[in-house]
């Protein structure tokens, strides 16, 4: 293969080769962020069942707390103390539902981002398939150029062939006329 055929075929190959490796690493990264939000949205169902299971213990308590008070009169500093620590339960557990509430807003935040993605997605995968379409125009191009350019270089050697053929009888025509010359002379 000569020179000026890899400075022909150079080009397209860069054609080809840099948008598919562009094209893998938007597909890698794609791949990546759905993996994330596919976790985040289990966290964030994970996160909703667990603040249910508070939101029902807070419930819960909170009934306790009131059927105390009720029972009796005499139990009042039994209660009070009961109090002041479910109390304390109860500002934990909401602590706790303002804690998965701002980690379900944040798994929620991060679901545009996946349509999006997924959008430009959609939108390397047909360009990938445009210039997969476009490579095989120009292999086809480039098959039938390397075809007419070996046909044009065995025509080529046969007129060489021909030429120096037709040399080699000049030189002797020339030859023989030279000698009939010079025995025509002597």
């Amino acid at each position: 293969m000569d020179t000026g055929t890899l400075m022909t075929i150079f080009p397209w190959l860069l054609a080809v080769f840099v948008p598919a490796g562009i094209t893998l690493y938007f597909v890698r990264q794609m791949n990546t962020l759905r993996q994330e939000a596919n976790k985040a949205r289990e966290e964030s169902g994970q996160l909703q069942a667990a603040l249910q299971v508070k939101d029902e213990k807070l419930a819960n308590t909170e009934e306790t707390l009131e059927r105390e008070r009720q029972k009796s009169a005499e139990a009042l500093e039994q209660i009070t103390v009961e109090k002041d620590r479910l109390k304390e339960a109860h500002e934990a557990l909401q602590q706790e539902k303002e804690d998965f509430k701002a980690k379900l807003a944040a798994a929620e935040a991060k679901i545009p981002q996946i349509d999006a993605l997924e959008k430009a997605l959609a939108e390397s995968q047909e360009a990938l398939g445009s210039l997969r379409r476009e490579k095989a125009d120009l292999e086809a191009d480039f098959a039938a150029q390397k075809t007419r350019m070996e046909e044009e270089r065995k025509a080529a050697k046969e007129k060489i062939a021909l030429l120096e053929q037709a040399e080699e009888r000049l030189g002797k025509e020339f030859e023989n006329l030279a000698n009939r010359i010079f025995e025509d002379k002597q």
